[in-house]
């Protein structure tokens, strides 16, 4: 399997399990320093540790969650694989109602053998038509 198919894949593994809320997927695909920011942490997430709580919290205080990417791209140089596109994103608080946004991404992701680790995520609001 070529380098950018396993990006490819682990990139679908994250989307997957942030939709399911899964903790632990989520911060397994993540590197030790990786640094998360954009719009639903105003303030960089720093860590492993930080990135565990910071979600934890997310997925808590959410009954519905979803990520659907709309046109991801992905390159692979020299064991440093960059995601980009936009996001369709589905969140319902509890006890509130289920709203829609668009969300333009970038991530940097590194690779050990065959193994991709999220460094990098950075995130930021497009604009909703009215």
């Amino acid at each position: 399997m070529r380098s950018t198919d396993i990006l490819k894949t682990t990139f679908d593994h994250l989307m997957t399990a942030f939709s399911a809320r899964d903790l632990e997927t989520v911060v397994s695909l993540a590197h030790k320093d990786a640094v998360f920011l954009g719009v639903l942490a105003p303030v960089s997430v720093t860590g492993k540790d930080a990135l565990r709580s910071f979600f934890r919290n997310f997925f808590d205080v959410h009954e519905h969650i979803k990520l659907t990417p709309l046109d991801p791209h992905f390159q692979v140089t020299d064991g440093i694989g960059l995601v980009w596109g936009s996001l369709l994103m589905e969140v319902q608080p509890k006890r509130l109602e289920r709203k829609t946004f668009y969300i333009r991404f970038s991530s940097t992701l590194i690779q050990f053998d065959t193994t991709w680790r999220f460094l990098n995520m950075h995130t930021s609001w497009m604009p909703q038509e009215g």
